[in-house]
């Protein structure tokens, strides 16, 4: 790629011409993009804004793609052997912020399931309403003082949650003071996505009902898009994080989020 070779263009023309260097690679940095069109990271952001809007690129950290959001997942049963380390950590920090005689929603992403395995590990008198079957397992043997609730609704194999308008309805008939939540992918402007629509409704209802909502997520979240929306992360009290980027870090900041490094 030649520095600057598209200096001399007006920004419409840019644009234009920069949607279609997308077209023929696929993806692109910033940084190239800078060298490319003898602009700076600033303008490079502004342009790809609105190609986004025009549904022509997804912005992505520290760039764009053609790409279009994952539509597809892995089972439940793939997805908690991956990023162990990260997620327990997630866990611990979690754990933290726990307080004795709370009620907590928890969402049935792996990454809870590593929180409720902590919180079994010490466990505190408290009150765990759950669609994650996967949870409920962990729960065979409850510890004095704890309660597990599982809502009903229509089983989904893959995830081995319950979801559905039967699942949606019930969660909403309660109040918790805390909500646990991971998500598939997070947005450069911070939203929240997964790539099943009944599973998204569920963790929409499950945050909505919580005082204190509570975001778990790793590196890997970041970049990363499905086809069904959440929701906004400003929509969380606390945000806790595994290895993140800065760039990442400022986003959840400017939301108003309270941070918590694993």
């Amino acid at each position: 790629m030649t520095s600057g070779m598209y200096r001399r263009f007006v920004p419409a023309e840019r644009r234009r011409r920069m949607a279609a260097l997308l077209q023929r690679r696929g993806s692109v940095s910033i940084a190239e993009l800078e060298e490319a069109f003898g602009i700076s990271a600033m303008t490079a952001r502004r342009d790809l804004a609105a190609l986004e809007e025009r549904g022509l690129v997804t912005r992505t950290w520290g760039g764009a793609s053609t790409l279009a959001p994952v539509a597809h997942e892995a089972s439940f049963a793939d997805r908690l052997q991956r990023d162990v380390e990260r997620k327990r950590r997630l866990a611990d920090e979690a754990y933290k912020l726990v307080k004795p005689n709370e009620t907590l929603l928890v969402d049935s992403s792996s990454t809870a399931w590593y929180f409720v395995e902590r919180l079994l590990e010490e466990p505190l008198p408290c009150t765990v309403i759950t669609n994650s079957l996967a949870v409920m397992d962990l729960a065979e043997q409850t510890p004095p003082g704890m309660q597990f609730v599982v809502v009903g609704g229509i089983l989904r194999s893959l995830s081995r949650s319950t979801v559905g308008p039967a699942a949606t309805k019930a969660i909403r008939g309660y109040y918790a003071d805390r909500a646990v939540v991971s998500v598939y992918g997070v947005g450069t402007d911070g939203s929240l996505t997964d790539p099943d629509a009944y599973e998204s409704e569920v963790k929409a209802a499950i945050v909505s009902r919580a005082r204190e909502p509570m975001l778990l997520v790793d590196a890997s979240k970041f970049g990363t898009l499905a086809q069904n929306r959440i929701g906004d992360v400003e929509e969380f009290g606390h945000a806790i994080t595994a290895d993140v980027g800065q760039d990442a870090i400022d986003m959840l900041a400017a939301a108003g989020v309270e941070l918590h490094e694993a």
